[in-house]
């Protein structure tokens, strides 16, 4: 049984709007520079390079040192159960081999990517390749499955461990070598610190143990960073009204690495990545996501003189998670962006991007009865459609729509779809200052009838670029 796609009938009107705006010809001027930016990140390779010391320090504190942390917490400080392990437990597992598990949605969607990170981080910053990196991660969450946990070794946490440990270790490793570049003093650079080490904690206690060689041997240079902050008021609906629809708090930020236009040729992972991170404090129903893509190889072409785009594959990492709703998607696929600006200072953007996910989730009430798990897991596929019209001194609009459809493996409901669609505007007060109002719309279906449910929200906001 398919279910419509009732949301995307709007952003098809969203995008009738901003075409209405475009005109009948792009405005060519005088062509863009050539220089291009120089490769992000070194992939090893370096002259002189000790392959052995390298293995053996990322190993060591990507595999060992990372994991006996981990265990020494949940084993001495919070006497987990899952933590008293023994070699009949190891053997069990190896017996047993991987199955479905049943963890908190934040435990599953969030704190094993990132102990993930610390897996993939110090292969990273000793010069491994993306790839190779990607592999630190699997075996650390490999060893931690099957033998850091008292429980049966679960796939889900043993892939979504790997690729989003891949994810974080990534983004974190380039946005702490970007916080580290160039010599500050005082405030400035303890604050600066203080950020490289809570994205890439691997990173900061290297560059404070070893000193400048480390971030001389990590250093990105010429690699722009855009970092955005929101603050402002949100309310939010349902159709349950399980959500409070008085005023609250709205907190968010948005980090765009990388130039996605300019540049060689030749893209390589993380060369450009964006996150956006929000949070509703709700007194009532608090809650937070994270929506991030990453390119892992393509190739920028060129339309005219200013015009063009990117084509290659990208990495997702998404999450949603609030009282009420809960969704998670963790994939890689291809995806087309485009860059036309025209007539001086403004721009159109539009992005497609269609993704395999390889592992997903969400929440159930329909499972919670009939099962007692938590959420629905398993694969399935999403797309993710943005357009934005650009003045780019004066305002700017956007419309982005995501579309997820998870084919569920552990319990009964087996199709589940979630759509979401997000409207924006800001004005521009001054050159770093805006002033948003965006409305973003949620409805979750599935073959289930009871988990039907649909939200929206409606939040106005100050921007900042710092």
């Amino acid at each position: 049984m398919k279910k419509p796609l009732s949301l995307a009938p709007l952003f098809a009107v969203c995008v009738l709007c901003f075409f209405a705006l475009y005109p009948r010809q792009l405005y060519a001027e005088e062509p863009e520079s050539e220089a291009a930016l120089p490769d992000a990140a070194s992939s090893g390779g370096e002259k002189g390079r000790d392959y052995a010391s390298d293995f053996m320090n990322a190993f060591l504190q990507g595999i060992l040192a990372s994991d006996f942390l981990i265990f020494t917490y949940d084993f001495f400080g919070i006497y987990a159960p899952y933590s008293q392990v023994n070699p009949a437990t190891w053997r069990r597992n190896l017996d047993v081999g991987l199955e479905w598990d049943n963890s908190d949605f934040f435990t599953n969607s969030i704190l094993h990517p990132y102990q993930g990170a610390f897996s993939y981080a110090p292969a990273r910053a000793y010069g491994f390749s993306f790839p190779s990196s990607l592999a630190f991660a699997a075996f650390g969450s490999f060893m931690w499955e099957f033998f850091g946990e008292r429980d049966t070794a679960s796939i889900n946490d043993f892939v979504v461990t790997a690729m989003g440990g891949a994810a974080f270790g990534e983004s974190g490793h380039r946005l702490a070598s970007a916080l580290m570049r160039g010599s500050h003093s005082g405030a400035r650079r303890f604050f600066r610190e203080f950020a490289a080490f809570v994205v890439d904690p691997v990173y900061m206690v290297n560059a404070w143990v070893v000193g400048e060689p480390f971030v001389e041997r990590n250093r990105i240079p010429g690699v722009k960073l855009d970092v955005f902050l929101r603050t402002g008021i949100n309310m939010s609906w349902d159709d349950d009204g399980r959500f409070s629809q008085f005023p609250h708090p709205y907190l968010g930020g948005f980090i765009r690495y990388g130039g996605r236009y300019e540049g060689k040729t030749g893209v390589f992972p993380y060369d450009f990545f964006a996150v956006q991170i929000e949070s509703s404090l709700d007194y009532l129903n608090p809650g937070w996501s994270i929506f991030g893509d990453g390119i892992l190889l393509g190739a920028r072409f060129f339309l005219g003189d200013e015009a063009g785009g990117v084509v290659g594959f990208f990495q997702q990492f998404d999450y949603l998670e609030n009282l009420v709703y809960k969704m998670s998607a963790n994939g890689a696929g291809a995806g087309l962006m485009l860059n036309l600006p025209f007539a001086g200072k403004r721009v159109i953007e539009a992005s497609s991007l269609f993704y395999g996910i390889v592992i997903g989730a969400l929440d159930s009430r329909y499972t919670r009865q009939a099962s007692g798990n938590y959420s629905v897991m398993g694969p399935g596929y999403s797309v993710k459609l943005g357009l934005a019209y650009r003045e780019l001194r004066h305002f700017s609009i956007q419309a982005n729509y995501y579309y997820y459809w998870i084919r569920s493996l552990n319990v009964p409901d087996r199709e589940n779809t979630v759509e979401i669609l997000t409207v924006t505007g800001e004005i521009n007060l001054a050159e770093d200052t805006s002033l948003g109002l965006e409305f973003q719309g949620y409805e979750r279906w599935s073959d289930a009838q009871e988990d039907k449910a649909w939200a929206w929200s409606l939040r106005t906001y100050l921007s900042w670029k710092l």
